[in-house]
């Protein structure tokens, strides 16, 4: 591995950071009330939005994903609002804008509960032959992050993390040799890899940022790189990675299941879902064979997955003839904490759309073939029942289910396969 500067981030940072620009706006020989600002939207599956300082937009018609290069605006302590593209405001903070100095303002949260972080963009260039670059964490589903830059190749199994941060935060700028690197992100603590890059060129003298940022998904991310040159442009650099776990609603029959040729998951029970596993992005062939005749191919699809994404494959039929279908999964939440989340995956071959109800209250109805959104449930006593939305037929039924404090943050589906005469059905953990 590479040596680096390593740095941890900590409210200490950012305390810094707020003396800094608040110095910045009186320091002599600069220029007096300019700042520079740009903006990355992150909020997964945002529509357009227009981010405004009082003296003018400073982004407009931003979807996930957009970002701006610097503009110029005037410093000081100003209000950021995110509206809209029907002027409706969503979010409005203050931030510190120091004179001279570039910031970075990231839009974050969920689509109903927008938020922003502003993070300051000051740094000198390095010698010939290096690079600097920091970490900024801006993935609201997780809350810190280790992150490993290591050449092309290289194992993170017996490395430590070049850094660690917590959202919300970043890293002071690491310093090291121009040269080609792969950057991924894990679960703090762990080697869990929530995100993996290509390889990423660093040219010599440069600056940049890498943030990390959400992608939908509760695990997954992306990341971005942003240069802090006068201009302050971007690229996103998509993941390798994607999660994908199987729904066994085969009747009664336990799987083994296989990535391009490889054997990622072994004897999966009927009505349940195989340990999650990662994949590289693109076209992949995923196989379901019987785990009693192994080797013996039930079922094959190419399906496509998207980095960063995670994803549930229903494998649906009989012993004898099965389908695969990938449904990608949005799964992230700023509500886990307190709340457990619940869907239905609709596996019944040739079945009915199917009503999911807590006690008298109608959450989902989800057609054959496909899995519901996820819907956000207190803990405690809850009386959950599925039906056939035109027969009225009960497909699942758990009076008086009781999640406790250890449930929080868990996903469940109800899991139901089968025919429509013989209709099967679990309360499953994901």
């Amino acid at each position: 591995m590479i040596t680096l500067l390593r740095a941890r981030a900590s409210l200490v940072s950012v305390v810094a950071v707020c003396v800094a620009l608040l110095a910045g706006c009186t320091a002599e020989g600069q220029k007096q009330n300019v700042a520079k600002v740009r903006v990355f939207n992150t909020v997964f599956d945002s529509p357009g939005v227009r981010v405004s300082l009082p003296e003018k937009d400073i982004g407009n018609g931003l979807a996930y994903g957009a970002r701006t290069t610097y503009t110029d605006i005037t410093s000081g302590v100003l209000p950021v609002t995110v509206s809209s593209a029907t002027g409706e405001k969503l979010f409005e903070s203050n931030f510190i804008f120091g004179n001279e100095r570039p910031t970075t303002v990231v839009i974050t949260g969920l689509v109903g509960a927008y938020s922003a972080l502003a993070f300051d963009d000051v740094v000198n260039p390095p010698q010939e032959g290096r690079v600097r670059a920091r970490i900024l964490h801006a993935a609201s589903s997780i809350a810190s992050l280790d992150a490993y830059l290591t050449k092309p190749g290289e194992s993170i199994t017996d490395l430590f993390p070049t850094s660690s941060v917590s959202y919300g935060l970043f890293t002071g700028f690491l310093e090291f040799n121009a040269d080609t690197y792969i950057l991924r992100f894990t679960n703090f603590g762990t080697k869990d890899v929530v995100y993996e890059s290509e390889p990423i060129v660093l040219t010599s003298r440069s600056t940049l940022s890498l943030m990390a940022y959400s992608t939908g998904s509760q695990r997954m991310m992306g990341a971005a790189r942003f240069s802090h040159d006068e201009t302050g442009g971007s690229t996103l650099l998509p993941s390798k990675l994607a999660r994908v776990r199987v729904a066994n609603a085969v009747t009664a029959t336990p799987l083994n299941i296989l990535v391009d040729g490889t054997q990622v998951a072994e004897n999966v029970a009927a009505n349940a879902f195989s340990p999650s596993f990662d994949v590289t992005v693109g076209s992949r062939t995923l196989r379901i064979d019987p785990n009693a005749t192994a080797g013996t191919q039930l079922a094959s699809a190419a399906l496509t997955f998207n980095g960063g994404r995670e994803y549930t494959v229903i494998a649906s039929g009989n012993g004898t003839a099965a389908t695969l279908v990938a449904l990608a999964d949005y799964t992230e939440s700023p509500n886990l904490i307190t709340k457990i989340r619940l869907r239905i995956v609709n596996a019944v071959v040739g079945g009915e759309a199917a009503v999911l109800k807590v006690g008298t209250t109608t959450l989902s109805t989800v057609n054959a073939g496909g899995a519901g959104t996820y819907v956000e449930q207190d803990i405690g006593t809850l009386n959950i029942t599925v039906t056939g939305a035109t027969s009225g037929a009960t497909l699942f039924s758990a009076p008086a289910r009781e999640f406790l404090g250890t449930d929080v943050s868990k996903r469940y589906s109800i899991l139901l396969s089968g025919t429509p005469a013989a209709v099967e059905s679990a309360l499953v953990n994901e």
